[in-house]
């Protein structure tokens, strides 16, 4: 048996994964199961979307690379009317997410009875089996809520609504304009193809990767309006390039980093170029006495040790661990223990005063957690 389950998937969301994951183990009836669900990409083109379909459907697929019932997913773009795709794929049955206890059912059931309609019309049935999401949290996520959030700057909480390559995506559309306008004075080519170098870098990674850029930026921008400050353009080329080079078997990721920034700085920025490269050092937490500019930026990239949010933590551990694969799990031990116990030991694990009252005790909680945890 075949089942499709269509949607823009602009982009796809962590509610689109639950309506999957319920569909793939769903019960058809007796000894029926389920031999292929195509998520089928919709393509409109009288419908302005963020992502190309192609990107719609490559996202999909990196979302569901390690699912266990990957070789029973496919991704489709479908260009036309639903009916005609399910015909041509041998598709008997739609699956639809509702929401509990929304107005979602009614205008579903027209949708149904439209598609059994428009099916028999072309000699086949086509019945729709609704799946509905209990999770309130789940149920409340949808991909233009996702989108708003990003418009805003929202970007950590739009994090923990997708998943994580989407995420990842998304912070490449997002910090662009922010990027860019860096460089006004340099040729557009050049800012286009200085921003496609840093996002090829930077979006290989688990955690040093776009996701951990877009947090930066989030905390900064709360750090502004809250203290009624902004920041030089130098300052914010700093944050976009202190990960730029990220190799995790070296120690001068750092140092590597400025070189390839004032590659691509260009001569309004030139004369920056020392300010430039104390702050992305500043990065390498080795100092515990900083001041100004030097203590905000470090303070933005330790800024989620002190996250409240339990799933966000996990990630962040995970995606550390990710990042040193290959290590063994003592030896990856060794050097987390090495590094949180570095940062317990300072007197302010956060140097500013904003971060310093907002984060510090939550951090601290956190880091001693994963102690345990890694001591186990």
């Amino acid at each position: 048996m075949n089942a499709m389950f269509c949607g823009s998937f602009d982009p796809i969301t962590l509610g689109h994964i639950s309506v999957i994951n319920q569909a793939l183990s769903h019960k058809y009836g007796d000894d029926v199961t389920l031999d292929k669900l195509i998520i089928c990409v919709s393509q409109n083109n009288q419908k302005k979307s963020l992502f190309s379909a192609e990107t719609r459907k490559e996202m999909i697929e990196d979302a569901f690379k390690n699912h266990p019932l990957k070789h029973k997913i496919e991704v489709a773009i479908n260009k036309g009317l639903t009916v005609d795709f399910a015909k041509k794929h041998n598709v008997t049955t739609l699956i639809r997410g509702i929401r509990q206890n929304s107005n979602d059912l009614k205008q579903e059931k027209i949708m149904a009875k439209t598609n059994q309609n428009l099916a028999s019309i072309r000699g086949f049935n086509l019945e729709t089996i609704f799946i509905t999401i209990t999770d309130d949290n789940l149920a409340s996520i949808s991909s233009t809520l996702v989108k708003d959030l990003c418009y805003l700057g929202e970007y950590i909480a739009a994090a923990s609504l997708v998943p994580e390559n989407v995420h990842n995506e998304l912070m490449c559309i997002f910090l662009e304009p922010r990027f860019t306008k860096l460089f006004f004075d340099s040729s557009q080519s050049t800012a286009y193809m200085n921003w496609r170098e840093l996002t090829q870098a930077y979006k290989i990674r688990p955690y040093h990767n776009m996701s951990h850029l877009g947090y930066m930026f989030n905390m900064l921008d709360i750090y502004q309006t809250q203290t009624k400050t902004s920041s030089s353009a130098e300052f914010e080329i700093s944050i976009f390039g202190h990960d730029y080079v990220y190799n995790v078997t070296r120690n001068d990721n750092e140092a590597r980093s400025i070189k390839s920034v004032i590659s691509w700085i260009g001569k309004r920025y030139y004369k920056s170029s020392q300010y430039l490269e104390e702050l992305i050092m500043a990065t390498t937490h080795n100092n515990d006495d900083l001041t100004d500019d030097k203590a905000l930026i470090a303070d933005l990239d330790l800024s989620i040790l002190g996250t409240f949010n339990p799933k966000t933590w996990n990630t962040y551990c995970q995606n550390i661990r990710r990042e040193y694969s290959h290590l063994s799990d003592s030896e990856f031990a060794k050097g987390r223990l090495e590094f949180f116990q570095k940062i317990l030991k300072r007197d302010r694990i956060f140097q500013t005063d904003f971060f310093y009252d907002l984060f510090e005790k939550q951090a601290r909680k956190n880091i001693k957690e994963e102690i345990r945890n890694l001591n186990v």
